[in-house]
């Protein structure tokens, strides 16, 4: 089974927890995995007061030894980076003063070396508020918000956020505040099933982001990918009450209340092995409390590294896949692998890198790699054309 597919297997399990917010894998070998736990009790308050020994860790059904322990409120090597993502679509609009307040409210929960990003978006991401821990630039900035006109793109403005975090040291969060209708994909309903989405979890995961969804309230639509992305990245979703600000200071406080486990794994499986994790109360008394983090790990393998292998692999379905994930990276490398992918034997890698060529363009930063993705794009077409006669 190629990477992608292994991963995609992996995240696939994981979908089914409401977990948590941070895991990585370092170091062949050992493997250091560190993961964040939420303990809620039964009325959803964090539960504070816990030590190493109230919890048993398992991986793949066997007990590990916790090497670092600790809140994470108290854990100055892990900063919160987040980025409040504000859908200001004329829909949800009349959202926008509580949504503001919301901003405020969360800034003033967090640290002085957790930092806030805040933007909104229609058709465009607009950074309001670049990182910082200043509450004032913050309430300042939040004031500013307004509604926008015409689509919502939804997804283009997480991929451009996830990009942004990447670099990031510590923990990660997106609280994204929208109604969930995107209007360039209205029939998605699960990020599984769509190769694009699929590719945001992935970074999502790849670069320890948490997802944190707030819809105004219940959708005409079943399922929404946005509350599926939130789930799959180890968040929350839930529908904004009549005092969002309260709301998003709970969620908050949610993150910094979470503990910090770390433990140095064995296991000697290739580095994209899905390999299961569960945390639970050590003591039997204890077992209504709610427990929640990730429900697996893999190895830090860089995603676009593996992207490039399926991309040149033998299965034609695996480089349509791998040409499509490689539109949510905007980098010159995925460029360089999909003007590449523009010739090769399969019309459909063809058509699926040209696609993801036009999203990927316009958000590459380096004028002159632009004017290669225009310049490949008017040869193939060209070549089509030629071809089709």
């Amino acid at each position: 089974m190629s990477p992608t597919l292994t991963l995609l297997a992996c995240l696939t399990w994981m979908a089914g927890s409401l977990s948590p917010e941070v895991i990585h894998v370092e170091g062949i070998p050992p493997h250091r995995v560190q993961l964040s736990v939420s303990v809620l009790d039964e009325a959803g308050r964090p539960v504070t007061g816990l030590t190493a020994d109230d919890f048993v860790v398992t991986e793949d059904g066997r007990r590990q030894t916790v090497v670092d322990f600790g809140r994470e409120s108290a854990r100055q090597d892990r900063p919160l980076s987040v980025v409040f993502l504000v859908d200001r679509s004329g829909s949800i609009g009349r959202q926008m003063s509580k949504w503001r307040q919301a901003c405020v409210a969360l800034a003033t929960g967090l640290r002085p070396i957790d930092e806030v990003r805040l933007a909104t978006f229609a058709g465009d991401l607009t950074v309001v508020q670049d990182f910082t821990s200043d509450p004032n630039m913050i309430a300042s900035a939040a004031a500013q918000f307004g509604m926008g006109s015409g689509g919502t793109d939804i997804y283009r403005s997480v991929a451009e956020s996830l990009h942004d975090l990447r670099d990031r040291p510590g923990r990660k969060a997106i609280f994204l505040l929208t109604d969930g209708l995107d209007s360039l994909r209205p029939d998605a309903w699960s990020t599984s099933m769509n190769v694009y989405l699929n590719g945001l979890v992935m970074q999502a995961v790849a670069f320890q982001t948490t997802i944190v969804t707030i819809l105004p309230g219940p959708s005409s639509e079943p399922t929404l990918p946005v509350q599926d992305m939130a789930v799959r990245t180890g968040g929350w979703w839930l529908y904004s009450t009549d005092d969002l600000p309260a709301l998003a200071g709970r969620l908050g406080t949610r993150l910094l209340e979470s503990y910090y486990i770390a433990y140095d794994s064995l296991s000697e499986s290739e580095v994209w092995h899905g390999r299961k994790v569960e945390v639970a109360m050590a003591r039997a008394d204890r077992s209504q409390l709610q427990v929640r983090t990730v429900a697996g790990v893999f190895g830090k393998t860089p995603l676009l590294d593996s992207l490039k292998g399926d991309i040149t692999g033998d299965d034609e379905e695996e480089r349509v896949r791998a040409a499509m994930a490689l539109a949510t990276l905007p980098e010159p490398r995925a460029a360089g692998f999909l003007i590449k992918a523009l010739k090769d034997d399969s019309p459909r890698v063809r058509q699926a890198a040209a696609a993801s060529l036009q999203t990927l363009g316009p958000r590459l930063d380096d004028p002159k790699w632009r004017m290669k993705v225009l310049e490949a794009l008017e040869a193939f077409q060209e070549r089509e054309s030629r071809g089709s006669r």
